[in-house]
């Protein structure tokens, strides 16, 4: 008799929830994601190869824009609330990096703020170098050590070039880009916000995002 009491309280127990709306069931945790999108993509010139690559990483092109979906299970590791639920064109942020460093400062003053030097970071001559201005996009391969404005094409499947964000280069951008340090830095709510002034001054120097995640200036290959 007590089992079948107990039967019916249950059952009653959740009745009057489901018919409230709610389940006992539902989770109460909702999935923390945000989207990378690429618009600019033209899909009739992005080769076979850059192609299984970025379906590889995750990039979805069944819609009318390129997307990327990364959700804090997929990725192991806490997304910016300021990056939850956002829309991030990654075209967008490229070139905003590329116009940034074309209007670096020729001078600054030595003021650091709150920042202070990593000290490995020098040239030959032992003088740091906070502001790089790169050579042309495409037409250096990069080794472990060289200078760089930013760590945006680090990535495991990066050829080592730093591409623009225009005709076919922006499908290399985009293989580039993925887990590098601007793509960890973006997803912490730290490139996607001083992308504007990025190895603009001795603040903000070069590959700052790339200190901000604990990583080296220079250029590293993950």
């Amino acid at each position: 008799m007590k089992k079948i009491l107990l039967g019916l309280f249950s059952l009653l127990f959740v009745s009057f929830f489901l018919l409230n709306g709610e389940s006992v069931y539902a989770d109460e945790s909702e999935e923390r994601s945000f989207v990378m999108i690429a618009p600019h993509l033209d899909l009739s010139i992005v080769s076979e190869e850059d192609m299984a690559i970025l379906k590889s990483q995750g990039w979805d092109f069944t819609g009318e824009v390129p997307t990327l979906v990364q959700t804090e299970e997929e990725l192991g590791f806490e997304i910016a609330d300021s990056v939850v639920g956002t829309t991030i064109d990654l075209g967008d942020l490229f070139e905003d990096m590329d116009q940034a460093d074309n209007h670096t400062q020729e001078t600054y003053d030595t003021d650091f703020g709150v920042f202070s030097l990593p000290s490995q970071e020098h040239d030959g001559s032992g003088i740091y170098m906070p502001i790089f201005s790169a050579p042309p996009h495409g037409s250096k391969v990069y080794r472990d050590g060289d200078l760089v404005h930013c760590n945006r094409f680090n990535g495991p499947n990066s050829d080592n070039k730093h591409y623009s964000k225009s005709g076919t280069s922006l499908a290399k951008s985009l293989v580039n880009f993925y887990n590098s340090d601007c793509y960890y830095a973006v997803i912490r709510g730290i490139c996607n916000e001083i992308n504007d002034v990025c190895n603009t001054s001795t603040r903000y120097h070069r590959a700052w995002c790339s200190w901000q995640i604990g990583h080296k200036l220079a250029y590293h290959k993950h």
